[in-house]
């Protein structure tokens, strides 16, 4: 299967609107994919590694890295459309690390700051359907476009390619008349509300 390789055009999405304000990428190895380098762990994804990007300098100097490390690890890279800002997730820091002392838990305190990012702080708020095929793709947007589902306009910000399907990426709407709908139509498709879209996927 050939690599996705949605750089181009997620660049297009990319805004930075307030100072502090950043993309987060992660770099992500799954055992759904075939990976074997898990060890005795039951977990089944591992963090290879994550970038954050300020401006489009970094992101366009990162490109060729994330490629080569994808390719070599068999990993994906996804990143977050909703952008993060260091401030709140100082903030989030702050509040997790208090939860820790509190509790007396120390167990993983390294991974703390991934998991700060990991947390939804931004005032953005782009949702993701996953849509495994192209027909279930057209379905979801065919639905998206019934004016009778809640909030009144456009609600499909972007389509991105997957290996197989598509990652909707939408802003919010009602969730439960959407889910019906879909019933109706013979399709299941998860939403995401906090979810990196794919940005590379390596060949297989």
């Amino acid at each position: 299967m050939n690599a996705v390789n949605n750089f181009q055009q997620i660049r297009s999405l990319l805004n930075w609107e307030s100072d502090g304000d950043y993309y987060y990428c992660q770099l992500i190895l799954r055992k759904k994919d075939g990976a074997t380098t898990f060890g005795n762990k039951n977990n089944s994804a591992r963090l290879i590694k994550t970038y954050c990007f300020f401006n489009f300098e970094q992101f366009d100097q990162k490109q060729d890295e994330i490629i080569q490390l994808c390719e070599e690890f068999k990993c994906r890279a996804g990143i977050s459309l909703n952008k993060r800002n260091e401030e709140r997730i100082t903030l989030e820091l702050l509040k997790q690390i208090t939860e820790r002392i509190i509790s007396k838990n120390h167990i993983g305190i390294n991974g703390i700051l991934n998991s700060a990012n990991g947390q939804q702080t931004s005032k953005d708020r782009f949702w993701l359907i996953d849509c495994d095929s192209p027909e279930e793709m057209a379905i979801a947007s065919q639905i998206l476009s019934d004016e009778s589902i809640k909030p009144d306009g456009n609600k499909i910000l972007t389509t991105i390619p997957t290996y197989d399907g598509f990652h909707l990426v939408t802003n919010k709407f009602d969730v439960m008349y959407f889910n019906k709908l879909c019933q109706e139509k013979g399709i299941s498709v998860e939403i995401h509300k906090n979810n990196p879209v794919a940005l590379y996927y390596p060949s297989k």
